[in-house]
């Protein structure tokens, strides 16, 4: 609300977990007298919500039927998906706009995207 001290409504899209359903949310929203209003994807909604299909396919390619013999295993093999899936991502952007025309740029670093807008 401090970010936005003029809109007189924010709308926040959110899904069903039960944190956002909790009573002190609740509580702290009727003290915004409606300034806040929050809209709720359907119970599974895969569709408004695209990563949910990311996550869908993280749980089938990592965790679904997949045995780890320890945290550690399952920590490493999360994050080789998810490099992969990022490296995968880049490609598809570079093929599909060229390194020059890319609103942000991407640095060596895994996960380090700089905004250029």
């Amino acid at each position: 609300m401090r970010r936005h001290p003029q809109k007189r409504r924010i709308y926040v899209v959110l899904d069903n977990a039960a944190i956002h359903r909790a009573k002190a949310v609740g509580r702290y929203l009727e003290q915004l007298d409606g300034r806040i209003q929050l809209w709720f994807l359907p119970p599974f909604c895969p569709d408004p919500n695209p990563v949910e299909r990311e996550w869908q396919a993280y749980h089938a390619a990592v965790t679904v039927l997949h045995h780890h013999a320890s945290l550690k295993e399952l920590l490493a093999r999360t994050r080789v998906y998810f490099v992969c899936r990022l490296r995968c991502c880049v490609r598809r952007l570079l093929a599909n706009h060229g390194p020059g025309n890319l609103p942000f740029r991407i640095t060596s670093q895994v996960g380090q995207v700089r905004d250029m807008r």
